[in-house]
Formats: structure tokens, sequence, C-alpha cells
């Protein structure tokens, strides 16, 4: 596979993003959404949540963990944006992805924050 920075163009619709993000919250479960849905409130103007699919890499997450998250987040009225299981593959398309973050929150290390892109960032 060649590598694409623009992969997830055709993936936007599915995300909610906040343009003016410089944290991302990142979760792979639903539950950790509500460790962050406090702190969130109070930072929501420079925040996002970022749903990690990719958490167990090589491992896939079950199929229906995607929709089970977004449904969550829509119904609290939140901005997040997704980094799918395929986004793995592409160095070009992560580095794009996490640029706008000076600071990266998570509960576990491992996933996204593993990446090369974000060796270097705050955490």
């Amino acid at each position: 596979m060649t590598e694409n920075a623009s992969i997830g163009e055709k993936k936007k619709t599915e995300d909610n993003p906040n343009s003016s993000a410089k944290i991302g919250l990142i979760i792979s479960y639903p539950f950790q959404f509500y460790v962050y849905k406090n702190i969130y409130e109070r930072i929501k103007n420079q925040a996002e949540f970022i749903i990690d699919l990719g958490t167990f890499y090589p491992i896939r997450q079950p199929d229906n963990l995607l929709e089970t998250i977004t449904k969550l987040l829509h119904k609290h009225n939140v901005f997040f944006r997704i980094l799918h299981y395929e986004d793995y593959y592409y160095s070009l398309y992560q580095k794009k992805f996490f640029s706008r973050y000076d600071l990266l929150v998570s509960l576990w290390e491992r996933g996204c924050l593993k990446l090369k892109c974000n060796i270097s960032k705050k955490r």
C-alpha cells in the first residue's frame, strides 16, 4: 500500500470535529467518556474526543464498537474525531490527523499514543 495523507477524507462525515481543538481526549470504549465528561465540560472550546479504534493494534476492536461510542458522543453533543483501525497503516495520515493537538490525554499508554507522530507530544 502507498502512503496517502487523505485516506480519512471520505470518513469525515462520521466525525464531529472541533476546529479549535488543541487537546485530544482519547477513548477506546464508551465508559472512558464518563471519566472525561466533567473535565471536557470545562475545556470543550479547546478539546475533542478521539475515538481510537486501533488501541490494541494489530488486534481489531469489535465491529459494533464504533456505533456504540458515536451514539453516546452524539447523545452528549460533544466534539469528536475517529482514528480508524485502517489509519494505523498510513503514517502521513496519522501525522496530519494529530497535527492539531498540543496535548493528548489517555487512560492507557497504548494505541495512538505509541504512534511515531505522537512520541514528542505532551501527555
